[in-house]
C-alpha cells in the first residue's frame, strides 16, 4: 500500500469511503442484441436473467477488494457511500448498517407506479421462475428498486442515508480521512462533489482519490490529499 495512504488512514479519527461506478459489475457476455431487446420490452424478466447469470457466474475480485478495504479500516470509525447497484458490497465483510446506497439495488422490487412505498424482496424462486410480478395494490408491473426507475421509491435507501448524515455530523473538528475509489462523473452529486465540499470545509480532513483517469485533485484540495492513477480494484487487491 502507498505509504502516504497508510499514514493518512492511520492518523484519522474517522474514515469516509466513497465507492463509484468502477466497482459496478459489467458483463459483456450479456451485451447481446437479444438481451438488450428484452431489457427494453420487459426489464423485470431481463433482470431475473441477469441475477441468474450472476449466481451462476460469480466474480469475486471486487468482493476481495472490498474485504481488503475493510481490513484497512475495521479499527476506525468509518462509513461507506456507494453508487453501485450490483449489491456485491453486501457480500463482503462490511456491515450493512455502515453502508448507504442511494442509487438502489437488485435485492428489492417496487411498484413501477409508486402507488405504495412497500418493497418486495427478490427471492431465488422469483429468479428461477422468471414470471411477471404485479403490484398487489394497483396491479401495475413491478420494477427493480433502482434510481433508473421512472418513479424511484427512495424508501429503500433512506434509513442508510439517515445513518450516513448522522455519522457525518460527528466528523466536525475530527481528523477525517476521505478515500474515494473509482468515482467518476456518472452520479457526481452523490459522492464526488459532496466529498470535495466536506474535505474543503473540514480543516482536519485528508483526501485520497484513486481512479483510472479521473484521479486529479482540485486546486483547493491539493494540499490536503493525493490523487492516485490506478485501477481502484487492483490497487486494493495488490496490497
Amino acid at each position: 500500500m502507498n505509504q502516504e495512504v497508510m499514514s493518512l488512514l492511520a492518523d484519522a479519527d474517522k474514515v469516509l469511503i466513497g465507492i463509484g461506478e468502477s466497482f459496478e459489475r459489467k458483463d459483456e457476455e450479456l451485451n447481446t442484441e437479444k438481451f438488450k431487446q428484452q431489457e427494453k420490452e420487459n426489464p423485470l424478466l431481463a433482470g431475473f436473467e441477469r441475477l441468474e447469470y450472476w449466481k451462476n457466474n460469480p466474480k469475486d475480485d471486487v468482493i476481495e477488494a472490498y474485504n481488503r478495504l475493510f481490513e484497512l479500516v475495521e479499527q476506525k470509525d468509518f462509513f461507506v457511500v456507494t453508487t453501485c447497484m450490483d449489491d456485491r458490497i453486501y457480500k463482503s465483510r462490511f456491515p450493512e448498517d455502515k453502508i448507504a446506497a442511494p442509487c438502489g439495488t437488485w435485492r428489492y422490487l417496487q411498484c413501477s407506479n409508486l402507488c405504495t412505498e412497500d418493497l418486495l424482496e427478490v427471492s431465488d424462486e422469483m429468479i428461477q421462475k422468471k414470471e411477471m410480478i404485479y403490484c398487489p395494490h394497483c396491479q401495475k408491473r413491478v420494477s427493480f428498486n433502482q434510481v433508473t426507475c421512472e418513479h424511484y421509491n427512495e424508501k429503500g435507501y433512506l434509513a442508510g442515508w439517515a445513518a450516513y448524515r448522522n455519522w457525518l455530523q460527528q466528523t466536525i473538528n475530527k481528523k477525517l480521512c476521505i478515500i474515494e475509489l473509482g468515482v467518476g462523473m456518472k452520479y457526481p452529486t452523490i459522492i464526488r462533489w459532496p466529498f470535495e465540499k466536506i474535505a474543503y470545509c473540514n480543516n482536519k480532513a485528508s483526501f485520497i482519490r484513486v481512479h483510472d483517469y479521473l484521479y486529479q485533485m482540485t486546486e483547493e484540495l491539493g494540499h490536503k490529499g493525493i490523487g492516485i492513477n490506478a485501477n481502484p480494484i487492483d490497487f486494493l487487491r495488490e496490497q
